[in-house]
């Protein structure tokens, strides 16, 4: 999860292949079922700061290695 300023550069910064490092924190909550008993455990990624690494390749930027 990011929030305020984090989250905006995410969105506009952010696209699929990109790769991210995050620093942040990692919360873990558990739901129980009352009538079945069944547990659910659920992760979060909780971050305080985003780097971002690499940017995607594309069709046109790939060299063709001989």
């Amino acid at each position: 999860m990011a929030f305020d300023k984090l989250a905006e550069s995410l969105t506009q910064y952010c696209v699929k292949g990109r790769q991210v490092l995050v620093n942040g924190r990692l919360e873990v909550s558990q739901k129980i079922n009352p009538e079945s008993r069944d547990s659910q455990i659920y992760y979060s990624v909780i971050s305080e700061s985003i780097e971002f690494l690499q940017r995607p390749q594309t069709a046109g930027s790939q060299t063709e290695s001989a």
